[in-house]
């Protein structure tokens, strides 16, 4: 049951303390809007990963070349190593489990045709990689019966 007396006395301490009245609503209002700002901003991360990994397959294993940190049977630290097509037939023979595999190759290059020019990067694949891409541009290029695909990635 609703007692006045209570209401009578919560109405005269707000009315004698106005500026802390203020000050305690307007930390609550911005604890709420921090609150919701943050929440927005977590979704909208989390969106914008998922968007840039669209087109990835979701079993999908990247490896890259680098380089040793240790001395391996007489051989230096620091050596550089290099992925050979014998690499992709020993992981397809020695992993039978594995059903795609391709490579790809990287390369900034300057495409020019008369007068225009374009400074970018050029990727070569496998035909195995228009398998296993999400991507309506290589499944375009499959359909046309390409053996091999260059890709000119444009932003």
């Amino acid at each position: 049951m609703f007692d006045f007396d209570n209401f009578r006395e919560i109405w005269s301490t707000v009315k004698k303390n106005k500026l802390r009245t203020f000050l305690t609503g307007f930390s609550v209002a911005w604890g709420i809007f921090m609150l919701i700002v943050l929440l927005a901003a977590g979704n909208g991360l989390g969106n914008g990963i998922a968007y840039n990994f669209r087109n990835m397959a979701t079993n999908t294993v990247t490896a890259w070349t680098r380089y040793t940190t240790l001395p391996y049977k007489g051989m230096q630290p620091n050596r550089s190593i290099w992925f050979t097509d014998k690499d992709l037939v020993a992981v397809k023979r020695e992993h039978p489990e594995v059903d795609l595999i391709s490579a790809a190759n990287y390369r900034s290059a300057t495409i020019s045709y008369g007068q225009e020019y374009l400074t970018n990067q050029i990727v070569s694949v496998h035909p195995d990689y228009t398998k296993y891409t999400i991507n309506p541009f290589f499944r375009e290029m499959v359909d046309s019966s390409m053996r091999l695909i260059f890709l000119s990635v444009v932003k």
